[in-house]
């Protein structure tokens, strides 16, 4: 920043890609609005060596269900080593393990127009260690989750 020079620059077979992190391996993760050309410009994850440009992992969504966001949407990778998406577009926040299985997701439930069309924006998530709340808080969340199951 101080030189403004660019110092290192690369291009890969992605668009509109942002939200780029550096890994303790070295490798860059990102989400790739548009990149994925081979399925009708679906969005995904990419991990890639940018000391060859090879993509070392990448996640794009299910059969039936691709990963789809043109504006917005984050990714983060997790201490377990799964990662954390939010796809704006469709209102859903998830963790995926390396393997590309889904670990949990959260959908946004509220939808409007005629056909439920309309989905409110989630622009990014964060997944929250539950040891970091204070402890009264984690109880209460503790009972009112065994309520919820109990019912």
């Amino acid at each position: 920043m101080k030189t403004r020079e660019i110092t290192w620059a690369a291009r890969g077979a992605w668009l509109q890609q942002h939200g780029p992190t550096l890994l303790p391996d070295g490798d860059i993760l990102l989400f790739d609005n548009f990149g994925d050309l081979r399925d009708e410009n679906s969005s995904r994850v990419v991990q890639f060596d940018p000391r060859t440009a090879n993509v070392t992992w990448e996640y794009g969504g299910e059969a039936g269900r691709p990963l789809h966001s043109t504006i917005r949407s984050m990714v983060e990778r997790l201490p377990n080593g799964n990662t954390l998406v939010t796809e704006a577009d469709g209102g859903r926040i998830f963790e995926v393990a390396p393997s590309g299985d889904i670990v949990w997701e959260y959908v946004n439930p509220v939808r409007k127009g005629e056909k439920d069309e309309f989905i409110p924006f989630l622009n990014d998530g964060q997944r929250i260690d539950p040891a970091s709340l204070d402890p009264e808080f984690r109880r209460r969340l503790e009972e009112r989750q065994t309520a919820q199951v109990g019912s």
